[in-house]
C-alpha cells in the first residue's frame, strides 16, 4: 500500500490541506483533485474511484471531503481503514468540519496525519495514541521558559533602578551636594553596583489594599513597601510587567502554605506533576475535562539506583504509559515500577519520567464549580459568583478567580468572601481566596457595574490555583531496595494545578 496523497478539500476541488508521502509536485497533487471533483457521481453508493493510474477514496464531511489518493495496487481495504482515521482526526484537531476550522488548524491536523502514514504506509496506531504522541510537552521547557521570565523581570527592575540612580546623579551635581555614589570625578562612568545606591527617604504611600466583605481592609504585605517593592509596583502601572504570579512547576508535599519552602533532595528524589484543562458554561455544565500527569525519578545515590516504587492506587480509570524500560506487566498486576532488567540500576544525576497519565473527566469529577450569573438592567449589571468545593480532599491554596471586566467601566463590590482587586490593565476583576478546602468549601461574590452590553464580554471566568494533592490520587507508598528488600527514604515534590488559560467558565 502506498498512499500518494491525503487532503481536505471543498467540493469544487480547492485543497485546504494536503499532505503528499511521495516526491510529487504541487501542480500534479491540484490537477488531481481537481479531476477528483468532476469524477464524482451522486447516484453512486460507494467512496472510491478508480481512474487509470491513481484510486481515489473520500468521505464527505459537512461541506468538505477527505480525500485519500493511492496507487492502484494498494490494499484497498487497508486504505478505507486510513481514511476513516483521518476522518476522525478533524474534529479532534480542528474543533470543527467547516473551511474556516481547517485552515486555522492546519499545521495541527498535518502533524497528527503524521503519525498515521509514515513514507506512505499506515502506522498501527489509536487515535488515543495519536493524541497522547502530539501533546507530549517538556517539563525542562517549562522551567526554562519560567527561569527566562524571572530574569526578564529581574532585569526590568535594575534597569528601573539604574534611571532612578542616574537622576539622583544629576539632581545632586545641579545642587552641588555629595552624590553618595562614591568619590572621583563625576563626569565618569560608575559601573553600576546596586549595593551601595543611596535612595533618598520620602514618606511612602499608602497602597490600595483589597476590601473584604465586612468592609474591612484585607491583608496587606508590609505597611512600607523597600524600594524594591515600589519599582516592581511602577513597572506593573506601566504595563510592562504582569501582576499575575508565576505558577510553580511543582510545590512541596506537606501542609498546604502560600510559599512553600525548598525540598530537601535526599539520595532518591520523587516529582510528581499533575494538571488539569476543565471548561465548562455558566451553567455549571461541563463541556470539556482532562488531567494529565506525570511522575519523574531522580537518583542521586549510586548504590540507591536499584530500587522499585510501590504507588498508592488511583480512584480514577486512568489512562498511563510507562516508560519502555519499565516492567509493564509488574506495574499493570501489582501498581510498582520497576526495571525489565532488574540486573541493571536507574540512571543517576537526571530526573526520568518513568510515568505518565491522562484522565477525560466527567461532570462528577470537577474539583470546584464556579458559577457565574449576570443579571443586566437598563443601566446596570449586577453579578453573582459562587464557588463550590466538590472534592473535600483537596486544599487549594492562592486561589485566582478573574472575572473580564468591559473597559471603561469600574465594579462596584457589595460583598465577597475573601479580597478582589480590580485590574484596569487587564480588564478584570480578580477575586482572592487563600484556601479552598473543606472548611471553606463554598464562596460568593457580587459586584456591580454601569454597562447595559451584552453579558457575553463577562465571560471566560478564569480560575487558577495551586495545589500539593493530586487528583488522581497517585502516590508514593513506599521506595524499596531490589537487593535487600528494605524501605529506603526518599524526598517528594508534588504539584496540581491548572493548565495557563484552561480553566474557565465560558459563555454559553
Amino acid at each position: 500500500m502506498v498512499v500518494i496523497s491525503a487532503a481536505v478539500c471543498t467540493n469544487t476541488g480547492l485543497p485546504l490541506v494536503s499532505r503528499q508521502f511521495v516526491d510529487i509536485s504541487r501542480a500534479r497533487v491540484e490537477g488531481l483533485l481537481s479531476a477528483f471533483t468532476k469524477l464524482m457521481n451522486s447516484e453512486k453508493e460507494h467512496t472510491f474511484i478508480d481512474t487509470e493510474n491513481v484510486r481515489y477514496l473520500y468521505q464527505p464531511l459537512d461541506t468538505l471531503y477527505v480525500v485519500l489518493i493511492t496507487n492502484k495496487s494498494s490494499n484497498i481495504m487497508e486504505d478505507l481503514d486510513t481514511l476513516h482515521l483521518f476522518a476522525k482526526l478533524i474534529p479532534e484537531y480542528c474543533g470543527g468540519a467547516d473551511e474556516a476550522a481547517v485552515r486555522r488548524n492546519s499545521f495541527e491536523l498535518m502533524f497528527a496525519l503524521d503519525e498515521v502514514i509514515v513514507a506512505g504506509q499506515k502506522e498501527k496506531i489509536t487515535l488515543s495514541q495519536i493524541k497522547t504522541f502530539t501533546e507530549m510537552d517538556s517539563h525542562e521547557e517549562r522551567i526554562h521558559e519560567i527561569v527566562e521570565r524571572n530574569k526578564q523581570r529581574e532585569a526590568l527592575e535594575q534597569a528601573k533602578l539604574k534611571m532612578k540612580e542616574i537622576e539622583m546623579q544629576k539632581k545632586t551635581q545641579k545642587s552641588g551636594t555629595p552624590t553618595g555614589f562614591g568619590s572621583g570625578s563625576s563626569q565618569g562612568y560608575t559601573p553600576y553596583r546596586p549595593e551601595p545606591t543611596v535612595i533618598p527617604q520620602r514618606e511612602p504611600s499608602k497602597p490600595s489594599a483589597p476590601v473584604s466583605a465586612s468592609g474591612r481592609k484585607g491583608m496587606q504585605l508590609g505597611s512600607k513597601s523597600n524600594t524594591s517593592n515600589e519599582y516592581l509596583k511602577a513597572l506593573k502601572d506601566l504595563g510592562e510587567i504582569s501582576d499575575e504570579p508565576v505558577r510553580p512547576s511543582a510545590s512541596v508535599s506537606g501542609p498546604t502554605a502560600s510559599a512553600q519552602p525548598a525540598v530537601n533532595k535526599q539520595g532518591i528524589h520523587v516529582e510528581i506533576e499533575e494538571t488539569i484543562s476543565l471548561i465548562s458554561n455558566q451553567d455549571g455544565g461541563l463541556e470539556r475535562m482532562e488531567i494529565k500527569g506525570e511522575l519523574k525519578l531522580e537518583i542521586s545515590d549510586p548504590n540507591q539506583a536499584r530500587v522499585s516504587v510501590a504507588l498508592k492506587p488511583s480512584k480514577l480509570a486512568l489512562q498511563s504509559r510507562t516508560h519502555p524500560n519499565i516492567n509493564k506487566q509488574l506495574f499493570t498486576q501489582q501498581n510498582i515500577l520497576a526495571l525489565r532488567d532488574t540486573s541493571k540500576a536507574f540512571p543517576t544525576a537526571t530526573a526520568l519520567g518513568v510515568l505518565k497519565w491522562r484522565y477525560n473527566g466527567t461532570d462528577g469529577d470537577v474539583p470546584l464549580n464556579v458559577t457565574c450569573w449576570p443579571t443586566p438592567s437598563s443601566d446596570m449589571t449586577t453579578v453573582n459568583l459562587e464557588y463550590e468545593l466538590n472534592n473535600k480532599n483537596l486544599v487549594l491554596s492562592d486561589v485566582q478567580i478573574y472575572i473580564p471586566i468591559p473597559d471603561g467601566h469600574s465594579p462596584v463590590v457589595e460583598n465577597a468572601d475573601g479580597s478582589y482587586e480590580h485590574l484596569p490593565k487587564r480588564s478584570a476583576l480578580a477575586w482572592k481566596i487563600p484556601v479552598i478546602d473543606k472548611d471553606t468549601a463554598n464562596g460568593s461574590m457580587e459586584f456591580a457595574i454601569p454597562y447595559s452590553g451584552s453579558v457575553s464580554a463577562l465571560f471566560p471566568v478564569d480560575v487558577k490555583f495551586t495545589s500539593t494533592t493530586p487528583l488522581s490520587g497517585i502516590g508514593i507508598a513506599s521506595i524499596n531496595s531490589i537487593d535487600s528488600k528494605a524501605a529506603l527514604n526518599f524526598s517528594s515534590v508534588v504539584s496540581f494545578a491548572p493548565e495557563p488559560n484552561e480553566f474557565q467558565v465560558q459563555f454559553s
